[in-house]
Formats: C-alpha cells, sequence, structure tokens
C-alpha cells in the first residue's frame, strides 16, 4: 500500500485505527495491499475516510457480538459500498450501513444484497426511521381454517401513528412515504381512491383526502432489506413461504 497515502491515514486518526481500517478491507476482499491501496485513493476522497472509519468500526464490532465469521464479498458489492457509505455522515444512517456490510460478510449472503446499497444511498434519515418503525412490529400471523396453515405477512400501519411517534410534520411523511413506495420497500393502501369519475364523466383528482395513507405496510422487499440493516445480522426473522 502507498506509503504516503498510509501515513496521511495514521496522521489523521491513529496507526491503530489505520491498521483497523486497511486491515479490515483487506481481509474481506483478499485484494493486494497495494491494489487496495490505489482503490481506497481512487474511489474515496481522504476527508471521506472518517465516515468510512467509523463505519467499518461499527460493522466489526457487529461481527464480533454475533460471532460473524467473515468471508469474502464481491469486488462487485465492495466498490459501490466503499463509494456511497463513505459519503453517508449521518450517526443513524451509519449504523444501516454497518450493518448491511456485516450482513454481506455471512457465508450465503443472498447475491441481491448489492441492491440495498442502492436503497441506503437513497433513503433520509426520516425514511430510515419510518422504515424501522414499520419493521418494529411489521409481521402479522394469519391463522388459516381447518386444514390450512398459518400464513404471514407485513402489518399495516396507520400514517397518523408514524407521524405522532417520529414528531414530524404531514408534508415530511407523505414526501418520505411517497419515495419508499417509489423503491418498493412499503406500499400504501388507502381508504378512499385518490382517483375517481366525476359528475361530468372525466377523471377527478381528491386533493389529499382524510383518509389517504390510512394503511401503510412493508413490501417483502422491505422487511428483507430491513433483515440487512436493522437488529442481528445473521438471523432472518421473517420468511415469504412457500407458494
Amino acid at each position: 500500500m502507498p506509503d504516503d497515502f498510509t501515513d496521511k491515514i495514521a496522521t489523521a486518526f491513529g496507526k491503530e485505527a489505520a491498521k483497523e481500517l486497511l486491515g479490515f478491507w483487506g481481509d474481506i476482499t483478499r485484494i493486494p495491499a497495494k491494489e487496495l491501496g490505489e482503490m481506497f485513493a481512487d474511489q474515496i476522497k481522504f476527508y471521506r475516510l472518517k465516515n468510512l472509519l467509523r463505519i467499518t468500526q461499527k460493522a466489526r464490532t457487529i461481527c464480533q457480538e454475533h460471532d460473524i465469521q467473515a468471508d469474502q464479498i464481491p469486488i462487485r458489492f465492495a466498490v459501490p459500498f466503499l463509494e456511497h457509505a463513505s459519503l453517508e455522515d449521518n450517526e443513524y444512517l451509519q449504523k444501516k450501513w454497518a450493518n448491511l456490510l456485516a450482513a454481506s460478510l455471512i457465508p450465503g449472503t443472498p447475491s441481491n444484497i448489492r441492491l440495498y446499497v442502492d436503497f441506503l444511498k437513497t433513503i433520509s434519515p426520516i425514511e430510515a426511521r419510518i422504515l424501522d418503525y414499520l419493521y418494529n412490529g411489521s409481521i402479522t400471523i394469519a391463522v388459516g381454517g381447518k386444514g390450512k396453515r398459518p400464513t404471514s405477512a407485513p402489518a399495516t400501519h396507520d400514517a397518523k401513528d408514524i407521524k405522532e411517534y417520529l414528531g414530524i410534520d404531514t408534508t415530511a411523511l407523505v414526501l418520505s412515504c411517497d419515495n419508499l413506495e417509489r423503491l418498493q420497500l412499503i406500499k400504501i393502501y388507502n381508504n378512499v381512491p385518490l382517483s375517481y369519475i366525476g359528475k361530468n364523466g372525466h377523471l377527478a383528482t381528491a386533493m389529499m383526502p382524510k383518509d389517504a395513507y390510512s394503511n401503510i405496510t412493508l413490501t417483502w422487499l422491505g422487511v428483507n432489506f430491513l433483515e440487512h440493516c436493522s437488529g442481528t445480522p445473521n438471523q432472518s426473522s421473517y420468511s415469504v413461504g412457500d407458494f
């Protein structure tokens, strides 16, 4: 690894922190030291390394607490992760990035985990908190009739409860939920249609009816995303089940 780059990291963060950052990423990418140094220098501006160091330290702690034996991660995951995680300076979202990194090290982790980098780089801290609110009680178990197996489905939540719990205004909630639905992480069900046929036979649009956003639920994609970014990364709590 280039001495000047290593020296800059050691000067800024200390020798132990530099060893932790570079050693951890060397272990999980299996990239030779010189090439890894060049990748760091090329992909990440120096001022962003502080964010990456914090995320790396959190991920190492998670791995140690949950006895995760680090597996090698593919470069196609490592490069976009380094690029986007290093931009995140919000503490709440840094924890999400750390959980995602720890989850990616578990043998057998599905390859679609790369998609979750795109989600994390897109969502705001408020949107992350909305997702966590939905996730904390996300599954409803419905017991079927005789001869039928119990089924599970993401539970629904009222927007008013979310707004009060997070202490945000209606505009922030609506814009956040619209973005999360665009990403297909949540589904919004309205008690009344937002569009309807008017008296003249033309399509009319309601202006934010009071019952709009009355039922919000995680999609199964949203549940799986949060399983990899929240809680214990080596335990999958929920399953879609068999078709």
